[in-house]
């Protein structure tokens, strides 16, 4: 067999693909190496986050919460956001993910609600808060 170069930068893209993808992954079931086929799910979250970052930006709740989230004290916020949706609105799950009593993360889901204006019962709020929030843990693992 002839070995090429032809297919070197088809192959590079499919490789940063993937580490991109496990490095959005953060489900236990995450292997730590994978090939693009493997993380079918991952990909296709990465290029429909890819799209929105081609979009223009939106003022919306989550910009709110980021804003607001600089002062000191209030980047809990945006983390308590997070792990609500990640959990599926299980504040007890997303509670002891985050480290903190039950009581404290309800006090801060209502906060962060508050302040930035989410309904977090319409599900199209949950769904756009949650992109938002992926496409920033993106952005911050592509900076890394």
């Amino acid at each position: 067999m002839r070995l090429s170069l032809d297919r070197a930068p088809e192959s590079a893209g499919t490789a940063d693909l993937a580490l991109r993808a496990l490095r959005l992954g953060r489900s236990p079931r995450t292997p730590p190496t994978a090939r693009v086929g493997e993380l079918a799910d991952t990909v296709a979250l990465l290029h429909v986050l890819d799209a929105l970052r081609r979009l223009p930006a939106v003022d919306g709740s989550v910009a709110r919460l980021v804003a607001r989230a600089s002062k000191p004290g209030e980047e809990v916020l945006l983390d308590t956001l997070r792990a609500y949706l990640e959990h599926a609105g299980d504040g007890a799950r997303a509670a002891a993910a985050l480290g903190v009593p039950t009581s404290t993360f309800r006090y801060r889901k209502q906060k962060a609600e508050k302040l930035c204006g989410i309904d977090l019962e319409d599900p199209d709020a949950r769904l756009l808060a949650h992109l938002q929030l992926r496409l920033l843990a993106l952005d911050a693992a592509d900076r890394r």
